[in-house]
């Protein structure tokens, strides 16, 4: 089953990674950058804060505790509510390589991404 991103036919999405295989393997994007998150996610940021507001910034992590891994970012068009950075989704058990039982649910297509 699709993962349940909660996408939909108007978004656009921006791929961003380092590794160029990658760029747009599981689902097109409307714009791919190579290029390593940590450098590139800043100006992404504030490209993204002239044109749209209510940006929401969802870390993925692997594990609990550790540094993201990957970033989502959702934005509205126009709006002037600010920025918030949510919680983050983290994907695995603290050991082995189990999902968490969130990152489980939307896996399998059980549950949406909340955000």
């Amino acid at each position: 089953p699709q993962m349940q991103w909660g996408t939909d036919d108007d978004m656009k999405i921006i791929h961003i990674d380092i590794d160029p295989d990658e760029v747009g393997r599981i689902q097109g994007p409307e714009i791919g950058i190579v290029a390593d998150l940590a450098d590139a996610l800043p100006e992404l940021l504030a490209s993204l804060s002239s044109r749209f507001g209510a940006l929401s910034i969802l870390p993925i992590v692997p594990r609990a505790g550790e540094a993201a891994s990957r970033v989502l970012v959702r934005g509205i068009k126009g709006s002037r509510a600010p920025a918030k950075l949510l919680s983050p989704l983290i994907l695995h058990l603290e050991k082995g390589h189990d999902f968490s039982p969130e990152a489980d649910n939307i896996f399998s297509g059980r549950a949406r991404l909340d955000w």
